[in-house]
């Protein structure tokens, strides 16, 4: 990355500018929700003890949590900027680079390199001279509409999570899914600092993923396409409300405010979390019937 071949072919003004398009935007409205409801409100006692109870306590993660979650958003658009400002992480679009990986395909063969056509025919679609993926960090469209906890993790911060899943998931010792999740979210709490809130926060995060895969396992199938759409926007509802309610460990960081934030909503959230992993055992499992087609493996 730091011995780029002709760097000065690279366009790096213009992909970094278009990088900020939206950023206003998020500017905008992270300034108003900070504003109008700041992190710190969380927990203190104006917040317990305020006379609308559960229901303001919970309405108030919402827009406390959009706020938080879009400052890095910004943080992470201006990052990426500045890496394409300097060249950091451009690539022919032909190498399909991966955010933190980088490249992963060579020149097409055609006499051992790409021809004149072919790279203008590549830049022509993507209007840039060079890829910046590789820096990619937030695929925020994504991230907002994930209708699971795994999904919403696959899209954000994409160059720690590369390389956390290289360096730390595939590395561990266990065929056990759950327990190296567990462990490798454990070392990004770590990652992320000592503050008792890190760990309150990701290590509920593996039981939330597997609430999610036993209730879709169990009750997907007996859903149709039509079904299955409308059960992803309730997935999709529930996911975020998790994220908010968990989000208090990341907001807060430290422990006795995060406790009382919980504790004032009679810690629904840890409640649902178990409720929806046991709920599957009582499913009937849906087999297929012997007048059904199977399918091929």
């Amino acid at each position: 990355m730091l011995n780029q071949e002709h760097p000065e072919e690279i366009s790096t003004v213009v992909p970094a500018m278009r990088n900020l398009k939206t950023m206003l935007f998020y500017g905008v409205i992270y300034l108003f929700l900070n504003e109008q409801f700041p992190i710190s409100h969380i927990g203190s006692q104006e917040y317990i003890d305020h006379p609308m109870g559960v229901v303001y306590r919970l309405l108030y993660l919402v827009p406390a949590f959009i706020g938080f979650r879009w400052r890095f958003y910004i943080g992470w658009l201006l990052a990426e900027s500045s890496a394409m400002s300097l060249g950091l992480g451009a690539y022919p679009f032909y190498t399909d680079p991966r955010p933190g990986l980088g490249p992963t395909k060579s020149a097409p063969e055609k006499n051992g390199a790409v021809t004149g056509s072919e790279t203008d025919q590549i830049e022509q679609i993507h209007r840039d001279t060079h890829s910046f993926e590789t820096i990619h960090n937030i695929k925020i469209f994504e991230v907002e509409f994930s209708p699971s906890m795994a999904n919403t993790m696959k899209n954000w911060n994409l160059t720690i999570q590369w390389w956390m899943s290289n360096f730390v998931h595939r590395k561990l010792p266990f065929k056990n899914r759950n327990l190296r999740m567990f462990i490798t979210l454990l070392v990004s709490a770590f990652w992320h600092g000592v503050a008792p809130g890190y760990y309150l926060t990701f290590l509920m995060v593996p039981f939330v993923v597997i609430a999610e895969v036993r209730m879709a396992k169990a009750i997907k199938p007996y859903l149709s396409p039509k079904l299955c759409y409308y059960y992803d926007w309730l997935s999709w509802f529930c996911h975020y409300r998790s994220m908010e309610y968990l989000g208090c460990g990341f907001m807060l960081l430290q422990l006795e405010p995060c406790i009382a934030a919980w504790k004032s909503v009679n810690y629904i959230g840890h409640i649902f979390i178990v409720i929806f992993i046991l709920l599957p055992m009582f499913i009937p499992k849906k087999h297929v019937s012997d007048t059904e087609p199977k399918k091929m493996s």
